[in-house]
Formats: structure tokens, C-alpha cells, sequence
């Protein structure tokens, strides 16, 4: 079996639960990543220290994981249920499966925004940051056990027919399969690193060194080559393309695309993508 039937099974898992999933390597960075509602994850990141907190809790279930061989299960930073699961190359572990998003129900959105004031204090917007927990899916703790079981019958599976991609990308290239499949969503250092589950120090440097550029100009590079694709083989709208390659707005990307490319979004559809 090929590694698209490892893509293909852990997606079905993440459609099927609504959780995040994310299959990590031995040194816990993000192989395959497939994301449940993040906005309550999002809106916290952009706050200082909130990404560090993540990253700590995080860091604390991977190791419990490895130093067990056991899944384990714990409720991160900020409130939401989790769980890590090892998998195994006969007798080492090659990988882990992470798994979660959910609200426990005797807890619900009253507890997340108690973890997150006791972290971070007063919280700016507290009425997005509730509207957006609302919107995580709810768990009992019967339910999440039998969520938990089918992640470890997964790994199962995985170990049983040596899915788990042998030889470590860099963090570079994990770096810019997430960007890629990601462009069209809000990308910022630190939800990368908590992806990858590196610093953003370690992310800017190892990143530099493997492409010779920054992330974010990685990243914008990226979104206009997709524009241009879409300008040439879609009769979307301007505006519309700006939207699906994550441009904040219209004017924004008309400006980005005429210093990449020489010319307006428009003057390159026209033009066939051909520069005068």
C-alpha cells in the first residue's frame, strides 16, 4: 500500500469525528495534518505566549506518550480533550498519532475561557473567542474513549501495514507542504510552528538555509503562483481568486501580483500570462 492509502485513512478518520489529526514523527513533527474547526485555536494564537502554552502541553503528551508506549490522553493548555497515540516499527516508535478539537461537556465553553484567563489574563474580544468555542464540537467522556479507541485502531492498522513513511522530512520541507496546503487559510509563524511543533526560531532558520528566503515571503510567493494558475485556467473573479489564495483583499493582492508579476491580475488574464 502506498503512503496516499496513509493520507486516505487518516482523513476518513478526520471526516468521519470531526477531529484534529495529525500524524507526527519520532521527533514529533507533523508528517499529515487534517484540521477540525480551528478558529477558537486561531484567535488564540495571535496573543503573546498563547502559542508557547500549546506547544508546552503538547510537548508534555508526546513525551508522556513515548516514555509509556501508551496512548495518552490529556486536556491541553486551553481546555480541549486530546489524545497521543505511539506507533510502532517493531520494537521502536516511528510516529504518533494526535488527535482532538473537542469540548468535554462538563467542562464547556465556560471552562476554555477560564483556562484561557488564567493564562493569559483579560482576554480583547472575548465575544469572538466564545462565539468561536461554541462552534467546537461537544464530547462526553464515553464518547471520546470510543473516539480514542478508534484512533489507536488506526495506529494498528498503520503499524500492521507499515504505512508510516520511513525517513524524516526536514522542517523545511514539512514546512512548505503545510504552506501549500494551507495558502488559502490565515498563515502566520506561529500557527506554522505549532503545526510543525518547533520554535520560530528553529522554523526562520532551518527554513532560510533550505530555501534561501522567509517563510512569509514563501508564503506569499506561493499564493501568488496559485493566483496566477487561476487567472489563466478559471474565469473566477478577481476578487474571488484573491479570496481562495488568502489575500486579505482585493486591492492588497492587485498590488502584490503587479510588483511580482509586472502587471495587473486583469492585464495578465488578458495577456495569457504572457509579459509585454
Amino acid at each position: 500500500m502506498s503512503c496516499f492509502d496513509l493520507e486516505e485513512l487518516l482523513f476518513s478518520l478526520h471526516r468521519a469525528t470531526g477531529m484534529t489529526v495529525q500524524l507526527l514523527d519520532a521527533q514529533f513533527r507533523a508528517v499529515i495534518c487534517y484540521m477540525g474547526e480551528r478558529t477558537y485555536c486561531t484567535l488564540l494564537h495571535d496573543r503573546p505566549g498563547a502559542v508557547e502554552h500549546c506547544m508546552r502541553s503538547d510537548l508534555q503528551g508526546f513525551h508522556a506518550a513515548r516514555d509509556t508506549g501508551k496512548q495518552y490522553r490529556y486536556v491541553c493548555s486551553f481546555g480541549l480533550a486530546t489524545a497521543v497515540t505511539p506507533i510502532r516499527d517493531h520494537h521502536r516508535i516511528a510516529g504518533y498519532l494526535y488527535v482532538g478539537g473537542f469540548v468535554k461537556e462538563q467542562d464547556g465553553v465556560q471552562g476554555l475561557l477560564r483556562c484561557v484567563r488564567e493564562l493569559l489574563g483579560d482576554v480583547s474580544e472575548e465575544m469572538a473567542l466564545r462565539a468561536a468555542a461554541e462552534k467546537l464540537p461537544r464530547t462526553s467522556e464515553e464518547h471520546f474513549a470510543a473516539l480514542c479507541m478508534m484512533a489507536q485502531l488506526c495506529c494498528d492498522y498503520i503499524e500492521r501495514h507499515a504505512l508510516l513513511p520511513a525517513g524524516a522530512e526536514t522542517i523545511g520541507a514539512m514546512a512548505e507542504k503545510y504552506i501549500l496546503n494551507n495558502l488559502q487559510s490565515k498563515l502566520t509563524l506561529g500557527k506554522i510552528c505549532l503545526n510543525l511543533h518547533c520554535s520560530k526560531a528553529t522554523l526562520t532558520g532551518r527554513f532560510r538555509q533550505e530555501y534561501g528566503t522567509t517563510v512569509m515571503d514563501f508564503v506569499n510567493e506561493k499564493r501568488l503562483e496559485r493566483a496566477a494558475e487561476l487567472l489563466l485556467r478559471s474565469q473566477n473573479q478577481i476578487r474571488a481568486i484573491a479570496e481562495e489564495c488568502g489575500f486579505s483583499g482585493v486591492e492588497y493582492f492587485s498590488a502584490q501580483f503587479k510588483r511580482f508579476y509586472g502587471m495587473s491580475p486583469l492585464a495578465y488574464r488578458k495577456a495569457g500570462g504572457r509579459k509585454f
